[in-house]
């Protein structure tokens, strides 16, 4: 896993769009996964099926992080849900195969949709959301969730090289994480 410090001195000479993140050292130039998944209709058409889970789906500089969690906990209470921030960057390779993995993995898209709502935070070298991200503990590497209880309150910081699992995250991992800090039902 690379560190916060890793990517700082990394960055210092590459471009922001070659940088790596945790768990690779290779520079990541994909396209932002779409926030969807597909089925089959009966006529055999493949049909999109939204992330219900997102309040934020996507790394954004110009959005308000504070304005985005006020309308996350006022969605995340309605639902008796609580809240996963994840923090990175479109920049960031393992961030979009943490969105891929939570979007197309059925057993943790569901446990995701049952327990949460998820509100992506921008980090990147020239907006690292400072003021935002204050009110939490220090993220070392990316991506980064934060579990909240469903007024915002801080529960759970959790890296995310522990999640993973090769090339990707592991299943069994991931869902002993979401069942952790799922809220009583």
């Amino acid at each position: 896993m690379k560190t916060v410090t890793s990517i700082l001195a990394c960055c210092l000479a590459l471009p922001l769009f070659t940088l790596s993140c945790a768990g690779t050292n290779q520079a990541s130039t994909d396209a932002t996964p779409a926030q969807t998944h597909s089925k089959v209709n009966a006529d055999g058409a493949s049909a999109a099926i939204p992330a219900s889970f997102y309040t934020v789906d996507h790394y954004d500089e110009a959005r308000d992080a504070s304005a985005d969690l006020r309308a996350t906990i006022a969605r995340a209470q309605i639902e008796h849900k609580r809240i996963l921030l994840q923090v990175g960057g479109d920049w960031c390779h393992w961030c979009k195969q943490m969105s891929h993995f939570l979007e197309t993995n059925p057993a943790v898209r569901a446990a995701v949709e049952d327990n949460f709502v998820l509100m992506k935070v921008t980090w990147t070298m020239e907006h690292k959301n400072e003021a935002f991200l204050s009110q939490y503990p220090q993220v070392e590497a990316f991506p980064h969730l934060f579990v909240l209880e469903s007024d915002g309150t801080f529960l759970h910081s959790q890296g995310t090289s522990e999640l993973e699992q090769g090339d990707g995250y592991n299943e069994a991992v991931y869902l002993k994480f979401l069942r952790a800090w799922a809220p009583s039902k």
